[in-house]
């Protein structure tokens, strides 16, 4: 049985489903993908302290859902599942009805875009940049400090993470497995995640950027902020900048909190895809476990804004629609309790035969919309270049929502 078949019977059954590859790292060779199945996944087990050796997944906010707690069961290593595992799984997998997708069926071609669909295009450019406007000029009428020293003491916003959705359409031989595995290939710097659970249903991510890392004694974390393309100016400039800085005095604020001594590397450029960002890794010694570590963190101003509460408070009231898992974080922790949890960026959700892209930017006082827009796009491009070589995409416009 190949791993595409071994997956859609999973799926049928209502079985969960965690394929992951972890991160290049100091120019190592990351570990071959890691996949197992949990048999009561549907049981919604949450994620407790003490809980490891599995998959945690939680969603942006909890208020839009639990932290969920997968059990590898059924575990293999590569891209194909092992005797032993297809044995194990042979009682689960008679659940489903079916053991084998019909996925080889002829390819939809490519369509012309219709101006129905360059006008929904257009509608969505127009409503994200009239909501960036609101952002900024409610940012401007605060006239937010630009002192970072003072800026835990500031209850108005400083900064508002604001995301959009795009959905494509998909021709008939697309698979989330296949799409994994291409992923995996294109971005070995990246920790790339398929996800199939009952209540969130497929996720597949390919995230730069780390919330916690645990490894024996020492606790690591990341702050990840401030985008432009490659090809822009080598100077950074003041906007992304002070965007990076108050997510670094963030993480320093919250090491300082349970009294970690960190060292901070200085700020570097990273390339993550089609886009470049600021980079400081920070990292301290800690008996901190990795479920309140993670709980201490999240989410952290790379992912809502600044101040935490307030900023949220805002995306939920105003962004017009449920975030769900983006932004969020998942990541598999050992029996020792030492693992990797990243934000859930660079993502999408998997729906029959469309996909549901996820991208955001960080808003300031003197963030321009049609700036901020372009941004989006070029994030949305890390996916988009992947699914497009494979040959999937049978519209390049949106779906209408």
């Amino acid at each position: 049985m190949k791993q595409t078949d071994f997956f859609d019977c999973a799926e049928r059954a209502g079985l969960g489903w965690v394929s992951y590859r972890l991160p290049l790292k100091n120019g190592i060779i990351a570990d071959v993908p890691q996949h197992f199945i949990d048999p009561q996944a549907k049981a919604n087990r949450p994620w407790l302290e003490g809980s490891r050796d599995g998959f945690v997944v939680a969603p942006f906010s909890v208020t839009h859902g639990p932290e969920l707690w997968l059990n590898p069961l059924i575990r293999w290593q590569g891209f194909t599942p092992n005797a032993h595992a297809l044995h194990t799984a042979e009682d689960w997998l008679d659940q489903s009805n079916s053991v084998k997708t019909q996925l080889d069926g002829p390819a939809e071609s490519l369509t012309d875009l219709t101006e129905d669909l360059r006008q929904a295009d257009s509608q969505h450019y127009l409503e994200f940049c009239k909501s960036v406007r609101q952002i900024t000029d409610l940012l401007q009428n605060q006239n937010p400090t630009t002192t970072l020293e003072k800026l835990a003491e500031q209850k108005p916003l400083q900064k508002v993470v604001w995301s959009r959705t795009r959905r494509i359409k998909l021709n008939l031989k697309a698979h989330p497995c296949q799409l994994f595995e291409a992923l995996c290939q294109a971005y070995p710097t990246l920790h790339i995640v398929l996800l199939q659970h009952p209540t969130y249903g497929i996720w597949l991510g390919c995230s730069p950027e780390t919330l916690v890392e645990k490894q024996s004694h020492k606790v690591r974390s990341m702050a990840l902020a401030g985008t432009r393309t490659p090809t822009d100016s080598v100077i950074w400039g003041d906007k992304e900048i002070r965007e990076q800085q108050i997510v670094l005095q963030y993480l320093q604020d919250r090491f300082a909190f349970r009294n970690i001594q960190i060292a901070s590397e200085q700020t570097s450029t990273v390339r993550t895809g089609p886009v470049e960002h600021l980079l400081n890794q920070i990292e301290g010694p800690s008996t901190i476990s990795c479920y309140e570590m993670a709980h201490l963190l999240h989410p952290t101003p790379a992912v809502s804004g600044f101040p935490i509460q307030e900023s949220v408070r805002y995306i939920l009231e105003n962004e017009p629609y449920k975030r769900l898992l983006y932004s969020g974080y998942w990541g598999y922790i050992n029996p020792q309790g030492d693992g990797l949890l990243s934000v859930n960026l660079r993502c999408l959700h998997w729906q029959k035969n469309d996909v549901t892209l996820y991208m955001g930017v960080g808003i300031l006082p003197e963030s321009d919309a049609e700036a901020e827009w372009m941004e989006t796009c070029r994030k949305s491009e890390t996916l988009l270049n992947v699914l497009d070589e494979l040959g999937w995409i049978s519209a390049y416009a949106e779906i209408k929502e």
